[in-house]
């Protein structure tokens, strides 16, 4: 089926099929429930052969040919003054490929609101653009293929205008709803390490715990740069000596420091706290910014919050704490303090 089209006359298409599709002995089974799309690798079997699907019918038989081993659709539409008559029929000899197991979904991040996740027609952002998804996208459904390109690992997907295309998996991670993640009894067991590895400085727990593929990004200011760290520099937090750049809060002077001075203690003020509140991907009593959580939608978060120590004080303190799924398993993918701010 994956071959141009020939157009005949009425004569000659009723002489081509009996000649080389239906002989005297063909026994055709028809199947209306058969799932077209997923039979021609999510193309629309509609736009292939230009028919509008509100006025046509397309039927998958089985049977075909004259050895009986092909399948074939048949094509139903009408004309103008309404009658119905045969269109096309898209033929496979040796039947159609067998439908692609889908993997996902996954869901769109790193994408901008207002922008969108290209896919190309192969691996590579110098590929033509096929189609896209936007930057809320839960319904990404990976073929299988991978290919590794200069730019990281790229992935065969469903395109939704039909047909399959490439998009980089770095903007992809794997779907949880919001219920499901809430639900998730390990995640409170890995808040427990996290707090436990902050008590003990043990750079080990807390390395187990950092997303393998993005690592774990920390946000002291939610609307300044980030610092990653991987699983490898994850374990000498507690102990390395280097200094990092944490961004510039309101005083506009730049917090520069090593991850036990600035981070450690202001984590260990919040978890340690016995009033501490604990939210679900919900940012009640989190001090109002335009926005509070700096990563997608599609990475849900714990809001671990420190009130007051006094009605006529403002020292409560937030931590947002969010996790990504690698293989149906939670990892730290990112870790946010807010606090009050003139």
């Amino acid at each position: 089926w994956q071959s141009q089209g020939t157009s005949y006359t009425p004569d000659l298409a009723i002489e081509q099929l009996q000649l080389n599709y239906i002989g005297a002995s063909t026994v055709l089974t028809a199947n209306p429930n058969k799932d077209l799309n997923a039979l021609l690798g999510g193309s629309n079997p509609y736009t292939i052969v230009g028919l509008d699907p509100s006025n046509s019918l397309a039927l998958f038989v089985s049977g075909w040919g004259l050895d009986g081993k092909g399948e074939a659709i048949l094509y139903v539409t009408r004309l103008a003054n309404g009658n119905p008559y045969w269109h096309s029929v898209l033929i496979a000899p040796g039947g159609f490929a067998p439908p692609v197991t889908l993997i996902g979904p996954y869901a769109v991040i790193r994408v901008q609101p207002e922008d969108v996740l290209n896919i190309r027609s192969a691996a590579g952002p110098s590929q033509p653009v096929v189609g896209s998804f936007p930057a809320d996208a839960v319904n990404v459904m990976r073929t299988g293929p991978t290919a590794t390109g200069e730019d990281g690992t790229w992935v065969e997907v469903q395109n939704p205008s039909g047909g399959t295309g490439w998009v980089n998996s770095a903007y992809l991670t794997e779907y949880v709803t919001h219920d499901a993640f809430c639900a998730d009894t390990r995640i409170p067991a890995l808040i427990e390490q996290l707090k436990g590895s902050m008590n003990q400085s043990n750079g080990d727990t807390f390395a187990a715990l950092v997303d393998p593929v993005h690592g774990v990004d920390v946000h002291l200011w939610a609307y300044q740069r980030s610092v990653n760290f991987s699983t490898t520099t994850a374990r000498a937090v507690f102990t390395s000596t280097e200094s990092y750049n944490w961004g510039t809060g309101p005083s506009s002077k730049p917090d520069i420091g090593t991850f036990k001075d600035i981070i450690q203690p202001r984590m260990l003020d919040t978890l340690n706290a016995s009033n501490m509140e604990t939210y679900c991907d919900d940012l009640s009593r989190v001090f109002t910014l335009a926005r509070p959580w700096p990563f997608s939608n599609n990475i849900h978060f714990y809001n671990f919050y420190k009130p007051s120590s006094s009605p006529a004080e403002l020292d409560f303190r937030t931590w947002l704490i969010g996790f990504e799924y690698i293989n149906n398993q939670p990892y730290l993918r990112g870790m946010v303090t807010i606090v009050w701010e003139p």
